[in-house]
This record gives structure tokens, C-alpha cells and sequence, in this order.
């Protein structure tokens, strides 16, 4: 298989508009904090209030011994004062980093990695593109403004949005659902009632951030009635997805990942863009998919392809989304 032999492959698989699943792996390179960066940031904000927590002192080992923060809190039903802790902090974290963004790129209109992609899926009729995320930032949302595309996010409203049950619409649209929360959803402490509030600096008083957390506890998370929701919508557009195109998506999320591996399985082609994939995420990928493109960093200035278990490494970046589009 030669170079052309890769890319008209994945041409082939991404001929009709994919189903985008975009994971930290795509905000990392516009400033974004991931999880090691997370981990330490709790570690350093925690250690001290929770020096007698059993739980918060067994999770703060395991990431100090080199876990990663995922696996560390995994097994571990938190204190609900400590687990509305880490959402704060996480809130904080990655709403500095956002606003960043925003105010230094954003504002000033300068091209976002992500826009370009976005312009070139959603052309073809009808002017839709579907996305999965499970990021809180706001990447995604500058780089559909930015190519001037209207956004579904479930919420309706200008200032004070509310969640709406509509059906999800199907042209000129991006249907943008955040399977984990945003830094703009909040959760009333009184009512529990969800509430969207746009490009807050500081979380207002009386809300806590809605946003699903690593561990355990996110899975009684997805329980709550606007996550429930979300993960629905979510699984119908995996249902009726005809393939799949992964941004810097880790596959460790397994309220998601089980639908897709069952359409893998099907036939359904995935191609997958990151830096690099853990050996369980690249198993799940060769275990399950005849149909799939894994593209990820070779080295210095080389890009490593995995076509259907036929591996080869050329030279060029193309596992970024800027190298990416020159593929499709």
C-alpha cells in the first residue's frame, strides 16, 4: 500500500459527512489543559483540605506514582464536598485556559486548526454536521462561529439558556452535543435545575459547574435527567451514523464508545486522528473494524498510518487536523 493507496482509503471513508467525535486530543494544541496538567492541578489544590479523606489521600498516591487521572479516581464514590471540589477546580482550570483563548486568538479572528475541517465537512447538502464530545471547553463553538454555521447545543435562550427537547435539526445546523457538560452549563444548588450561562469568568453563586468528571461517580452523573438526555440524542446519531471520524478521541469513555464499536463491528468505517493511542484504544480499533484508518505521530516530521492492520509510516505530519485536511 503507497502513499496514494492511504489517502483515497480515507477519502473513501469519510466520502459521506462523518460523525465527529472530538476528545481532548483536538483542544490540546490551541492551549487547552488535559489530564496530566488536571492531575496535577487537583493534587496541588486538594492535598491540604483533604489530608484526612481516605479516598482523596488513596487517589492522590496513585497519581503521584505515575496513574493516570482517569484510572486513579476509577473504583472511588467520592464525599460530595470533594467531588463539587474538583469540579470547581476543574471549571477553573480549564475556563483560564478557554478564555485564553477566546480573548487572544478568537477576538482577534485568528484561524482556528479545527474551522478549516469543519468548512470542508459541512458543505456538502444539507449544510449538517453531527459532533460528540466529551470536552468542556469551547473550541468547537469558536470554530463554528468562526465559518458562521448555527449551533444546537440543547439549550435555547440568549443569556439564561434552557434546555430544550426538540428533535435535533438536520440541515444547516451543527448538532453539537457535549456528552460530559460545558464550561457554560451550570446547576442550580437549590433546584438542580440546569441552566446554560455563557463565558462566565467565575462561577456564579449558587451554581455548580455541570460537567462530568473522571472516575466512578461520572457514571451515576449520566444519570441526572440532562445528561440522560444528551447520552440519548448521542446514541441515536451513532445509530444512524454512516462512518466515523475521531479527533484526538482516547476511546475510554465507555457510555459512548460501546454503540460505536458495535457499528465498527458492522462495517461502519471509523478513521481516527491523534497524536497517539493507548495499546487498549488501538486494540478495541483492530479487535472490532474491518473498515478503519488509524493516523498518529511517527516521529520527527513522519505521520504513522494503520490501514486495517497493514502499518506503515511516511514521511509528513499529517496526524494533525492541519495535516489531516490536506489528506481529505
Amino acid at each position: 500500500m503507497n502513499k496514494d493507496d492511504i489517502f483515497r482509503t480515507i477519502q473513501e471513508y469519510t466520502t459521506d459527512v462523518p460523525l465527529l467525535l472530538i476528545g481532548t486530543g483536538a483542544s490540546i494544541p490551541v492551549g487547552i489543559h488535559g489530564m496530566p496538567e488536571l492531575a496535577n492541578y487537583l493534587l496541588d489544590n486538594l492535598d491540604s483540605k483533604y489530608s484526612s479523606d481516605k479516598n482523596w489521600c488513596d487517589i492522590s498516591k496513585k497519581l503521584k506514582s505515575g496513574i493516570d487521572l482517569e484510572s486513579a479516581m476509577t473504583s472511588y464514590h467520592l464525599d460530595e464536598n470533594l467531588l463539587n471540589d474538583i469540579k470547581k477546580l476543574t471549571w477553573k482550570l480549564v475556563t483560564d485556559a478557554d478564555l485564553k483563548l477566546f480573548y487572544e486568538k478568537v477576538l482577534f479572528g485568528q484561524d482556528l486548526p479545527l474551522s478549516l475541517l469543519l468548512h470542508k465537512l459541512i458543505q456538502p447538502h444539507p449544510y449538517s454536521i453531527d459532533i460528540l464530545t466529551t470536552n468542556y471547553d469551547r473550541y468547537i463553538e469558536y470554530c463554528c462561529d468562526q465559518i458562521g454555521v448555527m449551533i444546537d447545543n440543547r439549550y435555547s435562550g440568549m443569556y439564561l439558556k434552557k434546555t430544550n427537547h426538540h428533535e435535533l435539526n438536520k440541515k444547516n445546523v451543527v448538532n453539537l452535543l457535549k456528552v460530559h457538560g460545558s464550561l457554560d452549563s451550570f446547576s442550580d444548588e437549590k433546584t438542580n435545575e440546569s441552566i446554560s450561562i455563557p463565558l462566565q469568568q467565575n462561577i456564579p453563586n449558587g451554581f455548580i459547574p455541570e460537567i462530568i468528571t473522571p472516575g466512578s461517580d461520572k457514571y451515576k452523573a449520566i444519570l441526572t435527567s440532562t445528561s440522560r438526555e444528551i447520552l440519548h440524542n448521542a446514541d441515536s446519531l451513532i445509530d444512524k451514523a454512516s462512518n466515523f471520524l475521531c479527533i484526538g478521541y482516547g476511546f475510554n469513555d465507555s457510555q459512548i464508545q460501546e454503540k460505536i464499536i458495535t457499528k465498527i463491528k458492522a462495517g461502519t468505517p471509523i478513521v481516527v486522528v491523534t497524536k497517539s493511542l493507548t495499546d487498549n484504544a488501538l486494540d478495541i480499533i483492530n479487535s472490532n473494524s474491518g473498515n478503519y484508518a488509524v493516523i498518529m505521530d511517527g516521529g520527527e516530521n513522519k505521520t504513522r498510518f494503520i490501514i486495517n492492520k497493514t502499518d506503515i509510516t511516511l514521511e509528513g505530519v499529517y496526524w494533525t487536523i492541519d495535516g489531516f485536511n490536506e489528506i481529505i
